[in-house]
């Protein structure tokens, strides 16, 4: 069953705001990375049309945090560049996932 890229804003009384955004991509998905010479690059995942950017909040400063949540980022996409690869060998060309 293919899950179609969605936004979801879950709102109730007396509770804050939770925006979820779940990307479930196929051929029209893309990711990729602005980088810049005077300013932090902006990274970019579209699919349908949902379009989530990451981005340091300071324009011209970079911080701990910002360097410590891009090697998070990279050790998870890695993770899960392993998983599909690893599903993807185990199930066979164009297989699906157990």
């Amino acid at each position: 069953m293919r899950v179609p890229t969605q936004v979801t804003v879950y709102m109730q009384s007396g509770r804050q705001r939770d925006v979820s955004v779940s990307v479930h991509p196929d051929d029209d998905a893309h990711v990729y990375c602005s980088a810049y010479a005077d300013h932090p690059p902006i990274l970019t995942v579209s699919h349908a049309d949902v379009s989530v950017t990451v981005s340091p909040p300071e324009r011209s400063v970079i911080g701990e945090a910002d360097l410590s949540f891009a090697r998070d980022l990279a050790e998870a996409a890695n993770t899960y560049l392993a998983e599909i690869t690893r599903l993807y060998h185990d199930s066979g060309v164009g297989g699906r996932a157990a």
